[in-house]
């Protein structure tokens, strides 16, 4: 569709609709096209822009989201077309959607719909012990990797010591040092929301033990031009996105690496979090079969390697074509 068919046939505002009592949970649909066998919406892999992949007689058709109105008579104004805007955001934080599937919860409340694991969270709930520590000037509060931050948050020694961290920061907050209780609960509340940022700090770690393997790689096969200049190219596209994700990362510790000027503002905090997660949430979600093919390779001269330099390059060519700017979700 083009820009001015576009602009004629204006998506739907889902503000109201979202925030109503009845607001949908579900992707459901009444027109026809959406219970064909198989339907699916996802991201064009071609073209990078969501589509719903259909059967049409013996042909696998993608057709893109802003021609599907048009193109089969949904009214601008229908329930089907607030459905398509939904599931245009939701493709933000699921890889596809099939008719009748549950809206992701990022778009219902901002919570995260998808999993972490109990080590995230003891990462975050040290990382949030060193910070407050610093803050009552224990020495202690310098570790940072997170090995060390798990082993800090099961300290029953630090466990100790941040009971007067929390009694302090009671009255930081205006409050009576009688409702640390309820400071604690409001650290457990940012704790959480952390942890999804620790999940995809240690996503970034795979993606960079890629590139030491590419690297390593780079250094089995001197001596193959061809294959050393695939490599080499490789690594260039792989720069920038890498410092874009860790300049991320690094504006989030630190607008968030202070837990005491943190929490007088914390739903502000937790505001900034979940988009800061939603924004790497979608970009990572894009690695998921990259790292895969990668994660076991064997790093040594061998056809299977020299295949997923291959992959690696036509992936990062298409997604991070030099030059773009990554732009952040809206």
């Amino acid at each position: 569709m083009t820009k001015n068919a576009r602009q004629n046939n204006p998506r739907p505002d889902l503000t109201a609709l979202l925030r109503s009592p009845d607001a949908p949970t579900k992707f459901v649909f009444e027109h026809r096209l959406f219970a064909s066998k198989g339907a699916v919406f996802e991201i064009d892999a071609t073209t990078g822009t969501p589509c719903l992949a259909v059967h049409l007689g013996d042909v696998m058709a993608h057709i893109d989201l802003d021609s599907i109105g048009s193109g089969f008579g949904i009214a601008a104004d229908s329930a089907d077309a607030q459905m398509l805007e939904l599931v245009r955001r939701a493709l933000a934080y699921v890889p596809r959607i099939a008719p009748g599937d549950a809206i992701p919860s990022e778009i219902l409340d901002g919570a995260a719909s998808w999993r972490i694991e109990p080590h995230h969270m003891l990462v975050s709930e040290g990382r949030i012990s060193a910070s407050l520590l610093a803050w009552m000037g224990d020495g202690r509060g310098g570790a940072l990797e997170p090995a060390a931050l798990a082993q800090l948050a099961e300290d029953p020694q630090t466990k100790a010591r941040l009971r007067d961290a929390f009694a302090r920061l009671a009255e930081h907050m205006g409050l009576p040092a009688a409702r640390k209780g309820e400071v604690l609960g409001r650290v457990a509340t940012l704790a959480k929301e952390l942890a999804y940022i620790e999940a995809l700090r240690e996503r970034l770690a795979e993606i960079e033990r890629v590139r030491a393997k590419l690297r390593e790689l780079y250094r089995q096969y001197r001596g193959d031009r061809a294959t050393t200049e695939e490599i080499d190219r490789v690594l260039k596209l792989m720069a920038p996105p890498l410092q874009r994700f860790a300049a991320r990362f690094d504006d989030l510790d630190g607008q968030t690496g202070e837990t005491a000027n943190v929490m007088p503002n914390l739903p502000t905090a937790i505001a900034f979090i979940r988009k800061a997660r939603d924004e790497l949430r979608a970009e990572f979600v894009k690695w998921d079969v990259m790292l895969e093919l990668w994660r076991d390779l064997p790093v040594t001269r061998c056809s299977r390697a020299e295949r997923a330099v291959v992959h690696i390059y036509r992936f990062l060519a298409r997604t991070y074509p030099i030059n773009q700017e990554w732009t952040r979700n809206a």
